[in-house]
């Protein structure tokens, strides 16, 4: 085999028979997996501004009884609109069973231990958004091209 022979060979071996724009392809690639990590990053970061709010807010309706009864004045210890409300239930149901039962303990030490369940499963969804955003990003090219296809 001469050299002319294994060019030949190799460039008919890379000549796809595609009407394919392979540096489109690529580019729309990076673009889809930009976005989705954008997402994802702002998803995460609202999460933690979300926890962050809750939790102060949590800690207002326990620690503080004149602002507890204005909220429960204006009804944001209930549900407003499908299951959303401005105090979390463990908050409202701590208050309710150091007052009802009168059990020895701190409202904020049963509050503490109903809401570790919701913080670990939202530590756990951020280590999902920050840590695997290549992961999640290729489900979703997997799926879109899927769809195109």
């Amino acid at each position: 085999m001469e050299k002319l022979d294994i060019r030949d060979a190799i460039k008919n071996e890379l000549n796809t028979p595609y009407d394919i724009d392979f540096a489109i392809l690529n580019e729309r690639l990076f673009l889809i997996r930009d976005v989705t990590e954008i997402i994802l990053g702002v998803i995460a970061y609202s999460l933690a501004v979300l926890m962050t709010l809750i939790t102060a807010i949590d800690l207002c309706y326990i620690n503080i009884p004149i602002l507890r009864a204005k909220m429960q004045d204006w009804g944001l210890d209930k549900p407003k609109y499908k299951h959303l409300r401005a105090v979390s239930k463990d908050a409202v149901k701590a208050v309710e069973k150091v007052e009802t039962e009168g059990i020895y303990k701190s409202a904020m030490s049963v509050y503490a231990i109903s809401r570790m369940k919701t913080y670990l499963i939202s530590a756990v969804v951020l280590v999902i958004l920050l840590g695997g955003t290549r992961y999640i990003s290729n489900i979703v090219i997997k799926i879109l091209s899927y769809i195109i296809n």
